[in-house]
């Protein structure tokens, strides 16, 4: 079958050749039954002549002139029907499909939501400058806002039952597709009713000013520096993944999430703005009812920030407790000295009236995102899910060690915990337990309290009924001590069936009808009841554990070591910005200038200045743009280069200036010369010495130079200030033009030239050695003269030694001279330098010795 000529979609222009394949005699329509191309003035059909039918009555509907083409095609316009009756002399049109039709591409409709209207010849349209507007009119009206009676924001009804769309950082909140109706389907009215209660997204300029709990809040771009797998496990011993760089995923957003917590504040709070010394209370138990709590009072906890301090603690208040006793706050002091690791460290203790009663406030560590054993093991939600509740037993020997060292702290102090349930015991981390809430029985049951022993056997008991309800998956499991025991020997071992059952059940009370060898029996059996006891007998559980803590221990060091000088690049960000673009001014340091001099550009970024390549280098670090000129973000070559700029490696970079006139081809150690000279020039320029440095014009008067060094001596401290304001003004005062003179041996003369005391040695700024050199001089001198006399070497020879010995002698005083220059310029290693620390004192030696002649 012969093709034709294929068409481009969209082309509406004819191919003669496609049309001679495709419209052959036969498969045409009579004439009489084809509309006249000319439309209605046609001539041939005034004239007589035109064989096509006229007949346009067909066609009133969509106006005068359309003609329409001979065959449909599937890029003709919208259809439009018409309801127009027609003539009984109309000749009916027969319309046919194209059998090409089926291979036409897939319809896409066009952005903008209009549709393309149908070319019309010979017709003049509207002008669409001026439409009036049409009025908005729903398919259904609004249904009437009636809030029931638990009220739910719409949008938190909808999120149950839709899918929510992606968060993309990097896009505007207040144009992304989430601020947009939901479908077409929304613009006609027919969704739910409106809610005039409901937050929406900010769409008012002002409205950002205004706290909005259900806006767009942009997430931690956590992707720009976590990696995400899968990672190879197959490379060799040389090759690090992007893994091996950071800390694990899981713990960065761990402590993200924490420090988010941590730094939480609520603006429009019904809370206290301040209790005592702490501010910015955040409500913490907002799920607790209303009710008594294990202390006997109500209880709740909040999260403040302290005003000493500015870390962030936890308050418990115990609300309308009334403080009978001074004494009972007094007993709260022996807390704040118990340290333990497993108990949650309590600070202080207070009664106030902030909440307009009577409370009593008791402040300890905070520790953000924990949860306690109670939520964790014994919440309502897992009750039907007993099977997926089982915990370890290896979880429950950890849980059982940390909670006796917790005791085992409390206990040596001679208190007792009395709190030991799962409702105060904090889940910090991974099966890292706290105990919480210690202290506040010995101050709300003061008067009631009873003997430290029996109160410490019960903190054996308590966790022995906390261990045993979390290994039963029952909080209520120590109603029935014997079935809970027996359900826990099916899953866990025989060992820890008996250390929970002796814990359970304590040895009687010594009674008096026992016989002298049966209470001598007793009494032991209740002093070996103790929490050592229970340490010394799970003593290999206690190794595992401590074992345990070490191996995390090392892993976190590895994971603290990868974030070790993790600040490198941004104080080398930080001394590139101070450095780039910086106006000088050539005045002295604290002259009276006008400040407009300083914003004057200074030589030193000129084209041919010391510092422009750091302004190429600027450029080409974070200004690349691509063949198009479009801006490249390209994180990693960003980091790259300043990486090897801080490395000064001696690879080679194309540095372009921005008119492409200028290249200049340096290394990364060059580059980063010109910064550490330019970063040392300007550290200089920001410290004031006291020596007042710099170029001075030495034909100044007198009395110039006597107000400029009047003025910068009002700055010295006493007697010395008053040293030089008081100095007459006819005194002469000149400027001294301290350098160093560079060691360089000279030519002997083969011999006969030898340079000895001040005109031999380099000539350093400070600590003048001259008569010490000129002694060493004059020794090596005779002594190497008095071997040239005595013929045991050649004259030469040993003055080119001394020379160079002389030389190389001086180079290292000079080195040593300059770094005392250094240290004197600063006022504060002069003020720490023993001479000004201690005085001109004789030291204890020469004291000794001067005694022992007398």
């Amino acid at each position: 079958m012969a093709a034709g000529p294929q068409r481009t979609s969209g082309d509406a222009r004819r191919h003669m050749s496609y049309g001679a394949l495709n419209n052959r005699f036969e498969n045409q329509r009579p004439m009489s039954q084809q509309l006249c191309r000319n439309g209605p003035h046609c001539r041939k059909y005034q004239d007589g002549t035109c064989n096509y039918n006229h007949d346009f009555s067909s066609l009133a509907g969509n106006g005068p002139g359309v003609v329409p083409k001979k065959n449909l095609n599937v890029e003709s316009p919208a259809f439009t029907p018409n309801f127009t009756p027609k003539s009984s002399h109309a000749v009916p049109v027969k319309l046919g499909i194209s059998p090409k039709a089926a291979a036409a591409a897939t319809f896409t409709p066009r952005g903008s939501g209009t549709v393309t209207p149908a070319s019309i010849s010979h017709m003049k349209l509207p002008s669409d400058d001026f439409v009036l507007p049409q009025p908005f009119q729903p398919s259904q009206p609004y249904a009437e806002f009636v809030p029931g009676q638990i009220f739910v924001p719409q949008q938190q009804q909808e999120q149950s039952h839709s899918i929510q769309a992606q968060i993309n950082p990097y896009s505007d909140p207040f144009l992304s597709p989430q601020t947009l109706p939901q479908g077409i389907s929304s613009l006609d009215g027919s969704h739910q009713q409106i809610n005039p209660y409901a937050q929406t997204a900010q769409s008012v300029p002002g409205q950002t000013f205004y706290q909005d709990t259900t806006g767009f809040k942009h997430p931690l771009n956590y992707h720009l520096y976590a990696s995400v797998g899968p990672r190879r496990e197959n490379m060799l011993p040389y090759q690090r993944a992007s893994a091996d760089f950071f800390i694990p995923d899981d713990l960065r957003e761990d402590l993200h999430k924490k420090s988010d917590a941590a730094l939480q504040t609520f603006a429009n709070s019904t809370l206290p703005q301040s209790v005592e010394y702490f501010h910015s209370l955040v409500a913490l138990d907002t799920n607790n009812p209303t009710g008594q709590s294990t202390f006997g009072y109500p209880s709740w906890v909040y999260k403040a920030t302290s005003s000493r301090d500015g870390h962030t603690y936890a308050l418990r208040r115990i609300e309308g407790f009334r403080l009978t006793s001074e004494a009972a706050i007094k007993s709260f002091h022996a807390w704040k000295r118990v340290s333990s690791a497993s108990m949650v460290q309590v600070h202080d203790a207070f009664t106030g009236r902030w909440f307009g009663d009577s409370s009593l406030i008791v402040v300890s560590d905070y520790h953000p995102m924990a949860q306690t054993l109670a939520e964790k093991h014994f919440a309502p939600s897992r009750a039907g899910r007993t099977g997926s509740q089982v915990v370890p037993e290896n979880d429950l020997w950890g849980y059982l060690v940390q909670l006796a060292s917790a005791l085992k702290a409390i206990h040596e102090a001679g208190l007792a915990a009395q709190v030991m349930m799962a409702s105060k015991v904090l889940l910090t981390s991974k099966n890292r337990l706290r105990l919480n809430g210690c202290g506040v029985l010995d101050v709300v049951k003061y008067e009631q309290r009873l003997p430290t022993t029996e109160l410490q056997r019960a903190d054996l008991e308590d966790l022995g009924r906390l261990i045993l309800g979390v290994a039963a998956r029952n909080p209520t499991a120590n109603q029935n001590t014997e079935k809970a025991l027996q359900l826990v020997s099916r899953t866990y071992s025989e060992r820890f069936r008996l250390c929970l059952a002796w814990l359970l059940l304590p040895p009687p009370v010594t009674k008096d009808d026992m016989s002298p060898t049966q209470q001598s029996e007793q009494a032991q059996a209740l002093s070996d009841y103790n929490i050592n006891t229970l340490l010394n007998n799970i003593a290999d559980k206690v190794v595992s554990a401590f074992d345990s803590t070490l191996h995390q221990e090392d892993e976190l060091t590895s994971n603290l070591m990868r974030e070790l000088e993790n600040g490198r690049l941004v104080r080398l960000l930080t001394k590139l910005n101070v450095i780039l673009e910086r106006p000088e001014s050539s005045t002295a340091p604290g002259s009276s200038t006008n400040p407009a001099s300083l914003n004057q550009p200074s030589s030193a970024w000129s084209e041919t200045g010391e510092r422009y390549p750091l302004k190429l280098f600027r450029d080409y670090v974070f200004h690349q743009v691509d063949h198009e000129g479009r801006p490249v973000l390209d994180l990693g070559h960003i980091i790259t280069c300043l990486n090897r700029l801080d490395a000064g490696v001696d690879e080679k970079v194309q540095l372009v200036s921005r008119d492409e006139q200028n290249i200049f081809v340096m290394s990364y150690k060059e580059v980063k010369r010109s910064f550490e000279s330019a970063w040392t020039e300007i550290s200089k320029a920001s410290s004031a010495g006291r020596s007042w440095p710099g170029v001075r014009d030495n034909n100044g008067t007198t009395a110039e130079r006597h107000k400029e060094v009047k003025a910068k001596a009002a700055e010295l401290a006493q007697p010395f200030a008053s040293a030089i304001v008081w100095t007459p003004d006819d005194v002469g005062i000149t400027y001294q033009d301290i350098g160093v003179w560079v060691p360089e041996p000279w030519d002997t003369r083969g011999g006969r030239l030898a340079l000895a005391g001040d005109a031999a040695p380099s000539k350093p700024p400070h600590r003048g050695q001259g008569w010490n050199h000129a002694i060493q001089d004059a020794f090596d001198f005779i002594e190497a003269f008095e071997k040239v006399k005595a013929g045991k070497s050649k004259q030469s020879e040993l003055i080119q030694d001394y020379s160079d010995e002389v030389a190389e002698r001086s180079a290292k005083e000079v080195v040593m001279s300059k770094q005392s220059a250094y240290m004197l310029m600063n006022i504060d290693n002069v003020m720490a330098s023993p001479w000004f620390k201690h005085g001109a004192a004789r030291s204890p030696a020469v004291t000794k010795t001067a005694e022992a002649k007398a």
